[in-house]
Parts: structure tokens; sequence; C-alpha cells
């Protein structure tokens, strides 16, 4: 009794001896058979390969399409963060020159407290403005204090 255990759809996989043939004479069927499996296994197996090459390409592919993605939303959050932050500077330095404005006006009372309010005001202005250089200030030592245990 011969018998080919792996799964070839349309090949001959069992060979015995019977009333009309003997085993012997079928040998040759049964090789050329073996012959026609071992081709359809190394297809199968090249098919798997090309398959498992081309995911590996297409996750190679993707994740790199991804980090680039990733990397324009930051870029565009960053631009987005800029120009709303420019936009609040220019919207403070607008209130300021109103402020002043008034004061010249005779609006409001003109004294330094209003002088140095509106140099403040400038400095705040001027940190939030992307193309500005930010001035020092209080504010750029509260992660130092707030850390400290």
């Amino acid at each position: 009794f011969l018998k080919i255990d792996h799964y070839c759809f349309g090949l001959r996989k069992h060979w015995a001896d019977g009333k009309r043939q003997r085993l012997e004479n079928c040998l040759g069927d049964f090789i050329a058979q073996l012959e026609a499996v071992a081709a359809q296994m190394k297809a199968d197996r090249l098919e798997r390969e090309e398959n498992a090459r081309r995911r590996r390409a297409w996750e190679l592919e993707r994740t790199e399409k991804l980090a680039a993605i990733k990397k324009e939303e930051e870029r565009l959050a960053t631009l987005n963060a800029q120009v709303n932050a420019w936009h609040r500077s220019q919207k403070l330095r607008q209130f300021a020159d109103a402020v002043r404005l008034a004061a010249e006006e005779g609006k409001l009372r003109s004294d330094a407290d209003l002088e140095k309010w509106l140099a403040w005001v400038s400095d705040q202005a001027d940190r939030l403005d992307p193309l500005a250089d930010s001035p020092p200030s209080i504010l750029d030592e509260k992660d130092k204090y707030e850390a400290y245990y």
C-alpha cells in the first residue's frame, strides 16, 4: 500500500495491490505523482513566501506613512498653536494701544502704575508672539518650584 498524505486537489493519493494491478507496476505513476505533489508544495511555499514578503513590505510602508502622517499632524498642530498665540499677542497689543489712547484722551487716569501695567502687557504679548523674543518671567520658574518636594 502506497499513500501520499499531503493534500493536493485532483491528484491521486493511494496505490494498492489489487486483482488487476500490482503495486510494483504502479511505482512509476507513484513517483510521478510524488514529483507533482513536490512541485505543488514548492509552488505553495513560494506563494506563501511572496505573500509574507508583500505583507512585510506593506507593514514597512504603513509604519513609515503613519510616522510621516503623525509628524505632519504635529507640525500642523504647532503651526496652529503659533498662529493662535500670534493672534492673541496682537489682540493684547491692540488692547494696550486702546488703553493708552483712552489715557491720552483723559478717559483713564494716566500714572506710573498704568505705564508699568502697559509695559507688563507688552511683555506678555511678546511672550505669546512666536515672532518676538520672549522676555523673562516669573512663570518660567513655575515648573522648578512646583516639582520640588
